[in-house]
């Protein structure tokens, strides 16, 4: 990496780049680049200590702080204008077309790492005109988890004459007790639980999975046979469309503690239908308190993509698998790989896109193993 990359200098703006995954993205950003990182947040104190301790590791001056005090798109523009890229790795999803529009207005190429939303989606593809207008790179649903998955099934297809089935399964076990988080970023986990469509590919169609048909993967000896649930990603929709002979995919989940799964999500989700209102602020308390109190090791995250198909009229079967002790880790690699594509000059097209359907997968992954995560191939 740091032969190619060193000469390769863009300057990039990290919204929420003193939090767990903004820090993480300029620390692999000033070790493999020349770039420069412009930390941008609500809390000048945090960017200012942040950018301190980011030169004074790398024995330079390449990080920048910078306080936003307004949402508005006009003065998010002007502080945007310095920087190459906008990065959004904060807790923002609910200003996401302010932000993407700032972005536009100051001719910058964009990327968020927020959870999987319609409504973000929505609000991006409304401006999608005026991002080709002006000649800008979008992506969205950056990072491992959506961001990875589809990439994975890409690999996949280009091992195969045909590919038949691909299901990728995800485990997150995260240490939460060592980890501090805003309201913000645990509200739009909530969020995410509001929009949740236990949706996978079967039968020539998306279909809803009731419990029974459940998926069980085998990520490592400590978590084998472990039940996982149907998660819908956007980065799969169209995946049976390009690849005709795929006759089932999907995207699979499961972290968290028992306390959480089996009690608090079921009730939490059921109040959030019936309420959502007035009882978000509490299932987000709630929720942050049974993660923390009742997590226990090993800590791991681990995604593991099975993927059937067939090869000079045989029946052959993959199983590729990419794991790291931080979950945070993970998702800051996976954006990182995909800047160093950024840098590279890989993405000529402007337009929006989603990361797990825009990266190169091969590059992709040998970047991801130089990051520090662990990935495997069995055949």
């Amino acid at each position: 990496i740091e032969t190619i990359l060193s000469s390769m200098s863009k300057t990039f703006l990290i919204l929420g780049g003193y939090g767990n995954t903004g820090i993480l993205i300029s620390e692999f950003l000033l070790k493999y680049t020349n770039s420069k990182i412009i930390l941008a947040g609500r809390n000048l104190s945090r960017a200012e200590n942040a950018a301190k301790l980011l030169n004074d590791k790398f024995l330079d001056d390449r990080v920048k702080p910078v306080e936003i005090n307004s949402i508005n798109k006009e003065s998010l523009a002007v502080i945007f204008e310095p920087a190459d890229m906008i990065v959004v790795a904060s807790s923002t999803i609910d200003y996401v077309k302010e932000i993407a529009e700032a972005a536009i207005i100051a001719g910058k190429d964009y990327i968020d790492i927020h959870l999987s939303s319609g409504k973000k989606i929505k609000s991006l593809l409304s401006l999608e005109d005026r991002i080709k207008e002006n000649n800008l790179l979008f992506i969205t649903d950056c990072g491992f988890h959506p961001g990875i998955p589809a990439a994975l099934i890409r690999y996949a297809a280009n091992l195969f004459d045909k590919l038949e089935i691909a299901n990728v399964g995800s485990l997150i076990n995260i240490n939460w007790k060592e980890l501090t988080f805003s309201e913000s970023t645990i509200l739009e986990l909530v969020d995410e639980f509001v929009e949740y469509r236990p949706l996978a590919f079967r039968n020539n169609r998306w279909d809803k999975i009731s419990y029974k048909d459940f998926k069980k993967f085998d990520f490592d000896n400590d978590f084998h046979r472990v039940t996982c649930a149907p998660m819908m990603l956007e980065e799969l929709r169209n995946l049976p469309t390009k690849y005709p002979s795929l006759r089932e995919t999907g995207f699979y989940v499961t972290g968290f503690n028992p306390f959480v799964n089996y009690l608090l999500l079921p009730i939490g989700t059921a109040a959030l239908k019936i309420a959502p209102k007035l009882t978000r602020k509490a299932f987000a308390k709630s929720l942050e308190w049974g993660l923390k109190k009742f997590s226990k090791p090993p800590f791991k995250t681990i995604l593991v993509m099975s993927a059937i198909g067939r090869e000079r009229d045989l029946t052959r079967e993959i199983r590729i698998k990419l794991s790291h002790s931080d979950g945070y880790w993970m998702t800051a690699a996976s954006v990182v790989a995909l800047l160093f594509q950024y840098l590279r000059g890989k993405f000529t097209t402007p337009g929006l896109y989603l990361q797990g359907n825009l990266v190169e997968p091969v590059e992709f992954f040998k970047d991801l193993e130089a990051l520090g995560i662990n990935v495997s191939l069995k055949s």
